[in-house]
């Protein structure tokens, strides 16, 4: 059986990939892929802490709630489809969770200034997922100015090469062909709603928002493959990969991602699902 602890996992992300102390961390987490953490969730906490005792670690709290008609709460609605280590952390002292009923995330900053974390809770808009002043917004943009990545960890994702919510915020900057705005809303206050950024799920959902017919072209529902944009980040040497226990983490500069992107789905705007 391997066996792997706190402080193995704090030297592979240290050694392997130099991550500043200041940085912000976008983290996906699995756990079956780091095999047995002698030191449980606990240690992976620990040792997430002390890779950035001046900077931020963010994870997603995805609760979909009003996607499926579900009253929000912020301290009591669950995040057990981002995994067992995001449901942890929610709940851990000192992370904050902002206020989005579909796609919240859990924030701990461990700065004096707190700085980030205030920006994120009191600057980010509910009312959209991945539009202006939502969490992404915010923190693509900041990645300008302070070290920022996405990582993969544990296997998170492991079916593809690459892959991130961030991807949603760029296709809607964008607007991409096959996604468009939707609206959902409160549970229990009809005239409150988030808006998210949705694929067409089918060729009725299509044509009542294009009306020229001769445009369509795609096949229900419109799924997204990954591959190209895995190998470009590769190729651009922008995606590093390095093993640790029985998966490899990957990880990413979030303002290299976005670069990126935007270049790439302005020139095709499909190119995601390729």
């Amino acid at each position: 059986m391997l066996i792997t602890n706190q402080k193995g996992l704090y030297n592979h992300l240290k050694s392997d990939f130099e991550i500043e102390e200041n940085a912000v961390l976008w983290l996906h987490v699995g756990i079956q892929g780091l095999a047995y953490f002698k030191d449980g969730l606990d240690g992976i906490m620990n040792a997430l802490k002390l890779l950035v005792p001046n900077g931020c670690l963010l994870l997603p709290a995805f609760s979909y709630s009003w996607c499926n008609n579900l009253i929000f709460d912020i301290n009591n609605s669950d995040c057990n489809e981002c995994g067992n280590f995001a449901e942890y952390f929610r709940k851990q002292k000192n992370v904050k969770r902002n206020f989005n009923p579909n796609f919240s995330i859990s924030i701990l900053d461990n700065s004096k200034s707190k700085t980030f974390e205030k920006k994120l809770i009191n600057e980010s808009d509910y009312k959209t997922c991945f539009g202006k002043h939502s969490v992404f917004d915010i923190i693509i943009k900041n990645s300008f100015k302070i070290p920022s990545y996405i990582i993969l960890l544990g296997g998170a994702h492991d079916d593809v090469l690459f892959r991130s919510t961030f991807f949603h915020y760029v296709e809607e900057e964008i607007s991409v062909p096959y996604r468009y705005k939707k609206k959902f809303f409160n549970p229990i206050n009809k005239y409150d709603y988030t808006e998210q950024y949705v694929k067409y799920n089918s060729l009725k959902e299509y044509l009542e928002r294009n009306n020229n017919i001769n445009k369509y072209k795609y096949k229900f529902p419109i799924k997204e493959k990954y591959e190209t944009v895995g190998k470009d980040l590769l190729s651009n040497s922008i995606l590093q990969i390095k093993k640790f226990a029985y998966s490899n983490t990957r990880i990413v500069k979030i303002n290299d991602l976005y670069t990126l992107l935007n270049e790439k789905i302005k020139h095709n705007s499909e190119y995601l699902l390729k």
